[in-house]
């Protein structure tokens, strides 16, 4: 059982195979002291992650297309990261964490991706910093980087959709 520090809230994630579904009940204390189970249907999360990846990416091209290259490449980055968070659910029977970074979760993933996108995800990682965090801004990169960039996304995630 895990403690969630922030909240005082302790919790686990127990996963469940029902008629082929996977069910992930979150077990915690809620603010009155009542032991809480909360059952939390996998494939509807996975299909979540996937749908809003889809609807990020059009977003990102859209942006980068009207010249709004740092957030199109953050809505990229957010795009990678819901497609990622998938196939977390999918491994893992249960809720994606939430964090940001790519790296960690393809090694969450359980899926095995080539030296060249491990170094892609990790160089590309610094879109969603950009986003979040304006006093570590790297270098805009000109409307013509940032559309091959986001043909390697586009490649990156039909890979990523193959693999489900």
């Amino acid at each position: 059982m895990g403690l969630c520090l922030f909240a005082s809230i302790s919790f686990a994630i127990i996963p469940t195979y029902v008629n082929c579904t996977i069910l992930s009940s979150l077990r915690f204390i809620n603010h009155q002291g009542r032991d809480v189970i909360v059952v939390v249907d996998i494939e509807k999360q996975i299909d979540y992650w996937r749908t809003g990846s889809e609807e990020d990416f059009e977003v990102a091209r859209e942006l980068v297309d009207l010249g709004r290259v740092r957030h199109g490449l953050f809505f990229a980055h957010l795009s990678l990261e819901k497609m990622l968070k998938a196939h977390v659910c999918r491994t893992t029977g249960a809720l994606a964490p939430k964090i940001h970074n790519l790296v960690r979760l393809t090694e969450l993933s359980g899926l095995s991706f080539s030296k060249q996108q491990e170094q892609f995800l990790a160089r590309f990682d610094m879109y969603q910093l950009e986003g979040r965090y304006p006093d570590r801004l790297p270098a805009l990169p000109e409307k013509r980087r940032a559309a091959q960039e986001l043909q390697a996304v586009e490649e990156l995630l039909q890979w990523l959709s193959k693999k489900f």
